[in-house]
């Protein structure tokens, strides 16, 4: 049934986005959108604002997911794309560009 509706070309496309989903949305949706609006939409880390035009994104303190407060407010922050890119661990560069790369996103 499924390969009537999907077909092998889209699936190898869509498979690694699925296995990098629990990485690039590390915060549940209302956790993300508490912590946005705590901080404004501003950068913790050079102070651009959304309200400016740039895309702000929700990073963690910590990226130990053993850690019970791993999904809460206090344990993140809002910080534009090009922060969150520079101040993420190596292991995580790579899923960041890739998201902007594949959505076409945009520092502004």
């Amino acid at each position: 049934m499924i390969e009537a509706l999907v077909n092998q070309e889209t699936l190898r496309d869509i498979l690694p986005l699925l296995f990098a989903l629990p990485t690039l949305m590390a915060f549940s949706p209302p956790v993300r959108q508490e912590i946005f609006f705590r901080d404004s939409g501003t950068c913790h880390i050079c102070g651009k604002k959304n309200s400016d035009g740039y895309r702000i994104d929700i990073a963690h303190f910590s990226h130990n997911k053993n850690d019970p407060k791993y999904d809460t407010p206090e344990m993140g922050f809002a910080c534009c794309l090009q922060c969150h890119l520079e101040s993420s661990p190596p292991e995580h560069k790579h899923l960041i560009q890739k998201r902007i790369d594949e959505k076409g996103l945009r520092w502004k």
